[in-house]
């Protein structure tokens, strides 16, 4: 029973990996089965960064690895002729005139990023960092990479999502609780500012720890009873202009367009840990979908647990996405 709590785990934890915690907040419900079910199911994050392929065909985990290879072809130099070749024998681009018009596509979308990257990186060699802290006993630690010259540059084609904002926050957190005074550059597109870089500057150790403190309070919580959470519909509602349009949004996410898309609450392992439970399905439901997210992505964006105000918010009907 998805409302039943099991008792905690008996083996106390002194070591958690950054990778750890991550897969957790990425999949929750899939941790809950495979930690404390032993259930074993696909990994969300071998889907890759988007995982909506199916509603999408030109995204999802071979558009990211094409984009990601276009731009490190520019940044060494090459043009589209140059790198036609070795990308279609790698298997990222269809052959002919279809790989071509492909290319020429994801060049038009990659280009400004590897000229903003290239200008802000100037010489500097990339590096790996080793950070660890310890909260209550725990040692959390993990690694950081594309370090350069002191800076930690973070790369997403596009807008931010659930996931891309969980992976750098996460990163973000731990450098400033290890107390190391990490900035971030992220590149990205933003409603406002263009690409970037945007600058990310550490916050406080204490303030840091704290943060990642409410996060594994959060996953001991989250195994032992499956957390009504999923990064695409809980960022959909924290990121939203309003709390009305994010319950909306969050909603669509969830349960999809109802026309056979892609519906985050849909996976097996939601469907299966959470045993049909609906987030949305009434008012205490959608407030603790509200609480989990605001302390996901509070601390991960701003290093504070946030608040997502639903007073007078009503539940979204089943077809109430179909409607707007």
């Amino acid at each position: 029973d998805a409302h039943v709590a099991l008792a905690p785990p008996e083996q106390v934890e002194t070591d958690v990996s950054l990778d750890a915690l991550r897969r957790f907040l990425m999949d929750p419900a899939g941790q809950f089965l495979r930690q404390r079910l032993q259930l074993r199911l696909q990994d969300v994050e071998a889907n890759g960064e988007d995982i909506e392929p199916l509603q999408a065909p030109q995204r999802g985990l071979a558009r990211t690895q094409l984009q990601r290879a276009v731009f490190e072809r520019l940044l060494a130099g090459d043009d589209a002729d140059a790198m036609h070749a070795p990308l279609r024998a790698r298997g990222l681009l269809p052959s002919g005139p279809l790989g071509r018009r492909a290319l020429d596509d994801v060049l038009a979308e990659v280009a400004p990023y590897a000229a903003a990257f290239a200008d802000w990186r100037g010489d500097a060699e990339a590096t790996s960092l080793l950070v660890e802290t310890m909260i209550d006993g725990v040692r959390v630690h993990g690694r950081i990479g594309d370090v350069h010259a002191g800076r930690a540059a973070r790369l997403r084609f596009g807008t931010r999502n659930g996931p891309s904002v969980l992976r750098t926050g996460l990163e973000w957190l731990l450098a400033s609780a290890s107390g190391i005074g990490l900035p971030f550059a992220e590149f990205h597109e933003a409603k406002d500012g263009g690409i970037g870089p945007h600058s990310r500057e550490p916050i406080p150790q204490a303030v840091a720890i704290d943060a990642l403190r409410a996060l594994l309070q959060l996953r001991r919580e989250g195994l032992q009873r499956p957390l009504p959470f999923a990064p695409y519909s809980a960022w959909a509602l924290f990121d939203a202009d309003n709390p009305k349009a994010g319950v909306r949004d969050a909603a669509k996410k969830w349960r999809g367009s109802g026309n056979g898309g892609w519906a985050e609450g849909e996976g097996d392992a939601v469907r299966l840990a959470l045993r049909g439970r609906d987030p949305f399905a009434d008012e205490a439901a959608l407030r603790d979908f509200a609480r989990v997210a605001g302390i996901v992505f509070g601390a991960v964006t701003n290093g504070v647990a946030a608040d997502v105000d639903l007073d007078g918010i009503a539940v979204p009907d089943d077809d109430a996405e179909d409607a707007v």
